[in-house]
């Protein structure tokens, strides 16, 4: 099985080389979506640029990379899937600060090979997450809210919202 990863970013210089590490170590072939802009919203990101690009051409030569303004966080994920992983089984769409350890991720490979009959998989905030952020619910499980992210997609899954 042939798997892929869409990785949309913008400033995360914290993130990126340890999660394309991570993808790299288990044999799962990212795509890297640079957004040149934050995405529409922003969340209040800041428009002067980090060291995402120069990590990325420093450390990360051999990785696709797709610079260019996102509108949308979906914008940046079917680029992804346009321009590198088309030819994939399974594309992971998780964030760049998304982390799995290897049994985790040999638990979802082999969960995936079992459970053929879907197209998305995703996750439990509340049982699958825990978060890692320097405040109060460092350690602690993640809030729930919303759907369920999506984790990975079969091949011609495309993101429409």
């Amino acid at each position: 099985m042939k798997i892929g990863a869409c990785v949309p970013v913008y400033n995360r210089e914290r993130f990126i080389g340890p999660y394309l590490d991570m993808l790299i170590e288990f044999d799962i072939t990212p795509v890297v979506a640079l957004g040149d802009t934050p995405w529409e919203g922003g969340f209040g990101e800041s428009l002067d640029k980090d060291r995402t690009e120069l990590i990325l051409d420093k450390f990360f030569p051999n990785v696709k990379v797709i610079k260019r303004t996102f509108p949308r966080h979906r914008d940046s994920v079917n680029q992804a899937l346009v321009n590198g992983l088309r030819d994939m089984d399974i594309v992971v769409v998780n964030d760049c600060d998304m982390y799995i350890t290897k049994d985790d991720w040999e638990e979802f490979l082999r969960f995936m090979g079992n459970n053929t009959n879907y197209d998305v998989y995703s996750v439990n905030f509340e049982t699958m997450f825990i978060e890692y952020y320097y405040d109060w619910r460092y350690g602690k499980a993640a809030l729930p809210g919303g759907t369920p992210p999506m984790v990975a997609m079969k091949k011609g899954v495309e993101f429409k919202n």
